[in-house]
């Protein structure tokens, strides 16, 4: 047997991709910034550094650092701490009126950062469902063929346009193979169809929010693919 066809014979069968896998990550871009767009219109809760310090760090920390403030050289500017979970909020402390803080003496005030703690919340509520819609495309890319997708989500035709399979289907084929496991994904196929019909009623002017001292860090997932779903780690300007 020749080396070519031992590497043929080994080589791993490719994964079905019934819409693309370069048109299913581009939408899940425009996905990523039409929930940027939505959280900032939604939750328009935008503290400045200097009111959320006093909410992570207790009083005596704040006030020692505010003492040797211009007598220490620290190498980091932007640090990250774990406000809640899977939720990373980063501060950058150029110019600030305390040193750059490390993580490990973070002491969330309760009594104070609810606010901030609240926004989190929504904005995280806000940042799942589109998860979901990116969740649901991939599911269709692997699991539907083109037909079906056109069938069950048709909301796939105006998240990718340039898909040539897509593009294809004028109207809603009267014959295509039923996806293996579709009744798992319904609820999930009517949230997220939902989901993008509110996004079209965003202004045509919402924008997303501009960088500034504070970022907020949404973890990635695995999911296991049943009950729970992969999510991808996406930063919100804060």
């Amino acid at each position: 047997m020749s080396w070519g066809n031992r590497n043929r014979q080994h080589r791993q069968p490719k994964e079905p991709a019934s819409i693309g896998d370069t048109h299913v990550e581009n939408a899940c871009s425009l996905i990523n910034n039409t929930m940027l767009r939505a959280a900032n219109l939604m939750v328009p809760y935008s503290p400045s550094r200097e009111a959320v310090l006093p909410m992570l760090f207790a009083d005596d920390t704040l006030i020692k650092l505010q003492a040797v403030r211009g007598m220490v050289n620290t190498t980091y500017q932007w640090k990250k701490y774990r406000v809640a979970p899977g939720v990373d909020l980063s501060i950058d402390f150029r110019d600030a009126l305390v040193p750059t803080i490390e993580p490990e003496f973070l002491c969330v005030q309760p009594e104070r950062a609810s606010p901030l703690l609240n926004a989190i919340e929504e904005i995280r509520a806000i940042y799942l469902q589109y998860e979901k819609v990116k969740h649901v495309l991939r599911w269709m890319n692997r699991n539907a063929t083109a037909g079906a997708v056109r069938h069950y989500w048709p909301t796939a035709l105006q998240l990718c346009r340039e898909s040539p399979a897509l593009a294809n289907l004028t109207n809603t084929p009267t014959r295509f193979a039923t996806p293996r496991n579709i009744g798992e994904m319904l609820q999930l196929i009517r949230d997220t169809s939902a989901t993008m019909s509110a996004s079209a009623m965003l202004p045509s002017d919402a924008e997303t929010r501009a960088m500034r001292a504070l970022a907020l860090r949404f973890m990635s997932q695995p999911g296991d693919g049943v009950d729970t779903f992969r999510t991808d780690e996406v930063l919100v300007n804060f």
